[in-house]
């Protein structure tokens, strides 16, 4: 039986979305000049605004959501994000989600363009010929607001394309251990130190890291006593929205675990999640593990 390559587990979204600007190019004739106007090797005329940005800001609140939905799930690679196979359907219903929303989003914007053009008209009217000489149609202004969406498999050509991208994958796996001792290292200085209780936020930003690692464990071998030791935290919160107490000492002992990459390597080598240290000690020796570690640069996407 054909050996099945980590690659082959991931698949890849496109995320395309295209929205206007609410702007032109601005033209020669929309300037002043005394003698003759530049060419445009010496000025770029740039741009001038046909309505107000706060109308478009729906469409790019949804870009952002989704991006964000996305990231949830995968890692970004060759351009898109790369996400479990076995979790595709569930993207899929929600990108279709998504797309329905945009899709809402810009037929009421459509439904008011010309009021929102003429409002900016009237907001800015010693420039109302140069403004209403470049309004769009609406049909035009349509063509420019789409979201669509790519999914597809990774195959590659030969063997050693096949290792190329092999060995492609396994670096995801280390992007998404630093992610996450990023993300830990910021729930500890942020919600740990110096206080006795924890909340929704430290809960919410655990539940997100467990689905996310839970279904790309087969990227580094590391991953799997990771989740182990993130559902442990999750479980802390089994009743209710806040951690207090002794319960909050251990909780951040079990994130002291995983704070860094030495320690999630020490619980992948003794096959143990068992092992608390003792808080106020450990989080002396954190602050001066951060420092060490202070040139780690994987951006968290929880804060």
């Amino acid at each position: 039986m054909p050996k099945v390559r980590e690659y082959e587990r991931l698949g890849i979204i496109l995320d395309d979305f295209n929205i206007w600007s609410g702007q032109v190019t601005l033209q020669k004739d929309d300037l002043t000049f005394e003698g003759d106007i530049p060419s445009s090797e010496v000025i770029n005329l740039g741009s001038k605004r046909l309505i107000s940005r706060e109308y478009l800001r729906p469409f790019h609140r949804i870009k952002t959501a989704c991006r964000r939905f996305l990231l949830s799930y995968g890692m970004r690679f060759l351009n898109g994000v790369a996400v479990p196979v076995a979790e595709s359907q569930n993207i899929i219903q929600a990108l279709e989600t998504f797309k329905q929303e945009f899709e809402e989003e810009k037929a009421n914007f459509l439904a008011s363009y010309d009021d929102y053009c003429d409002e900016w008209v009237r907001h800015h009217n010693d420039f109302k010929e140069q403004i209403t000489s470049a309004r769009l149609s609406r049909e035009e202004v349509e063509k420019r607001l789409n979201f669509e969406y790519q999914v597809f498999l990774i195959q590659a050509t030969d063997d050693v394309q096949a290792e190329k991208l092999e060995q492609k994958t396994k670096e995801l796996g280390h992007d998404l251990l630093d992610e996450v001792v990023v993300t830990i290292k910021d729930l500890i200085s942020t919600h740990f130190v110096g206080k006795r209780r924890v909340g929704l936020r430290v809960k919410n930003t655990l539940e997100d890291l467990v689905q996310k690692v839970q279904g790309l464990t087969f990227l580094h071998g590391d991953l799997i006593p990771l989740l182990e030791v993130l559902t442990e935290a999750l479980e802390m919160y089994s009743y209710g929205n806040h951690v207090e107490e002794l319960e909050f000492l251990k909780l951040q002992d079990l994130l002291l675990n995983i704070s860094s990459r030495d320690r999630i390597k020490s619980l992948s080598s003794s096959q143990s999640t068992n092992v608390i240290v003792d808080s106020s000690e450990d989080l002396d020796a954190f602050f001066k593990e951060d420092e060490k570690d202070s040139d780690l640069n994987a951006a968290s996407l929880y804060f």
